[in-house]
């Protein structure tokens, strides 16, 4: 008996929390969307190599390149078009990253007062929260897992990573809208994931690093944050032009 029960109130609740892209497209010109970008300000460089003992990573620091600012900013040129775009640092500093619910796969409502009064406070319709996905190394197929942006070094193989998750929500209840990946993250055509080849460099600890090649993978990351910007606004229904 109880087993049923629980299969009974995993269909009920499953059946009340979807990805609603066609409530997205619905959404009026001139509504308020608060963007939020929950990213670190640091920059991650993981090796995995045959063995556990050749693993290592470094982390570096960069608050200078205001990652939070520039996803914010470029979703809000992108959205400024039809909508209106607004940010607060209150929000951002006070709204957590959306986690996904065991079995549903979507994440739970925002309950957080001060993120909710704060935006009737400034009467926004809808909160987009932008952050990092931690997700199973797709790149090389390894046992890792890799997390948001950065680079990741496969044996002679180097990558710079972007992974990206959007998920809205309205801004009045909290309740969930939708996201750019369904169950999983595995939505649509993997608009959350992109990267790109690097060659010719070696990054063993934070002295490999010169100012022109920290200037190299900050233009990167910004270009790949750029292209799941348009392609997950894209995906989710979003009214912007395509670039």
């Amino acid at each position: 008996m109880s087993k049923c029960f629980y299969i009974i109130l995993l269909v009920l609740v499953t059946g009340c929390v979807s990805n609603d892209l066609q409530r997205v497209s619905e959404i009026n010109l001139n509504d308020k969307i608060l963007v939020v970008s929950k990213f670190e300000n640091t920059f991650p460089f993981k090796t995995v190599g045959f063995s556990a003992f050749q693993n290592d990573s470094f982390e570096i620091e960069v608050s200078d390149w205001s990652i939070n600012s520039f996803i914010e900013n470029t979703i809000s040129e992108k959205l400024d078009i039809n909508y209106m775009a607004i940010t607060s640092l209150i929000i951002r500093k006070n709204v957590s990253i959306p986690k996904n619910q065991p079995f549903i796969g979507y994440p739970s409502s925002i309950s957080n007062k001060t993120v909710l009064a704060e935006a009737n406070k400034l009467n926004a319709k809808y909160i987009l929260i932008v952050s990092p996905i931690d997700f199973p190394d797709v790149y090389f197929g390894t046992n890792q897992y890799i997390n948001g942006n950065g680079v990741y070094k496969r044996n002679s193989n180097m990558i710079q990573h972007a992974q990206m998750s959007f998920n809205l929500f309205d801004a009045t209840t909290g309740q969930f809208i939708a996201t750019n990946g369904t169950i999983g993250h595995n939505g649509g055509d993997s608009v959350w994931i992109t990267s790109k080849t690097l060659s010719g460099y070696i990054f063993e600890s934070e002295s490999d690093l010169t100012e022109e090649t920290l200037t190299y993978i900050q233009t990167n990351n910004e270009e790949l944050i750029k292209e799941l910007v348009d392609r997950s606004l894209d995906f989710m229904n979003f009214k912007v032009n395509k670039t």
